[in-house]
């Protein structure tokens, strides 16, 4: 029996043995086993507690307990009150150094967390970080391309009127130069006057053709955004961060869409107290809707993650606003455009903890 008891120890040495072994074999072939040992630590340990636990009891009926045996009178209550009170030890220990390690691990995010604020403008820096493009609802391009052929078809009567009403007005307004050159001074007020009006009702045509013009943009039914802006990345925290990830959520009026996928931004830093500028590009297409000409209305977030110089990672969710309009220069056909602002209610001031 005394055979048995050897054997068992030996067997516990030979396992703690392996384990020595495989754990110096992670740090000279640099394995990734250490986060396994550390995940199944305690299952290991539970292991062997309920080992050194039952050990007894298999003693006990391998008889070494009767008399002139091996362990006759030997103090059980006493290896038993041994091994609960190293047991307790242990978990002190275990619970006390966790503990000191959450409170510091705490109090080093604390100091060195960063905090950024955001601001977008158009695309007109040059020295930005470009980010391949969004797409979104790409599903829909098709459908936009076939409508877009049907209103231009649409439009370009209209806007072949409007370049006729255009040169009109270039004549009329030489015709009234070389009117008012030749006629007499008395009858002047007058002619002004008359081709004045005349020269206004050429304008209010030329107006009321670019408000039918408006019309058929603004009775699309499948919307594109092409549009680039500038994401303005200012760091206001205690220390330099380290950008790792962005992706584009839809939501409100595009909820339906899947999301991006995540853009690697090469761990670009953002140090205290400067900015990084990132260039963001949307290619999408979504169904119009009512009152998207009035007010902004809900886009998706930009979320952003990144870490501090700790590796503990922070995540921005950035929302975005649109609103859907036309504009038009001075001589030019109206065209579609599409703003985008930052919601700054809904733009939390700290970042969320990943």
């Amino acid at each position: 029996m005394i055979c048995i008891v050897f054997g068992w120890l030996f067997l516990v040495l030979a396992v703690l043995f392996f384990f020595a072994i495989v754990y110096e074999c992670s740090l000279s072939k640099k394995l990734q086993i250490q986060p396994i040992l550390k995940k199944y630590l305690v299952h290991v340990l539970v292991v062997i507690f309920l080992f050194a636990l039952i050990t007894p009891l298999i003693l006990y009926l391998c008889g070494l307990f009767k008399v002139n045996r091996a362990l006759h009178n030997s103090d059980v209550l006493g290896y038993y009150g041994a091994l609960i009170g190293g047991v307790v030890t242990v978990l002190g220990v275990y619970w006390t150094l966790n503990y000191e390690s959450q409170k510091s691990k705490e109090e080093k995010r604390e100091s060195s967390l960063p905090i950024f604020t955001f601001s977008i403008h158009s695309d007109t820096a040059n020295n930005s970080n470009t980010i391949s493009p969004f797409v979104i609802g790409e599903n829909l391009k098709g459908k936009f391309k076939d409508e877009s052929e049907k209103l231009n078809k649409c439009s370009k009567k209209l806007i072949d009127r409007r370049e006729k009403i255009k040169e009109s007005l270039k004549d009329f307004d030489d015709y009234t130069i070389e009117v008012l050159a030749k006629s007499n001074p008395d009858d002047e007020e007058k002619i002004k006057e008359y081709l004045e009006y005349e020269r206004e009702v050429i304008k209010r045509n030329e107006n009321s053709l670019d408000k039918k013009i408006r019309g058929i943009i603004n009775k699309r039914k499948i919307c594109r955004l092409d549009k680039s802006i500038i994401l303005n990345i200012s760091n206001i925290g205690l220390q330099p961060a380290i950008l790792s990830t962005i992706k584009f959520i839809p939501k409100g009026i595009i909820s339906s869409s899947d999301e991006s996928k995540k853009r690697i931004l090469d761990y670009l830093s953002v140090q205290k107290g400067e900015d990084t500028k990132l260039k963001v590009i949307f290619d999408c297409y979504f169904g119009n809707q009512d009152g998207l000409n009035a007010e902004f209305q809900e886009w998706g977030d930009l979320e952003l993650k990144y870490t501090d110089l700790y590796s503990n990672q922070y995540k921005y969710n950035i929302p975005i606003k649109i609103k859907r309009g036309t504009v038009q220069e001075e001589d030019k056909i109206p065209i579609e455009q599409f703003d985008l602002i930052i919601n700054k209610s809904q733009l939390p001031i700290q970042p969320k903890v990943n």
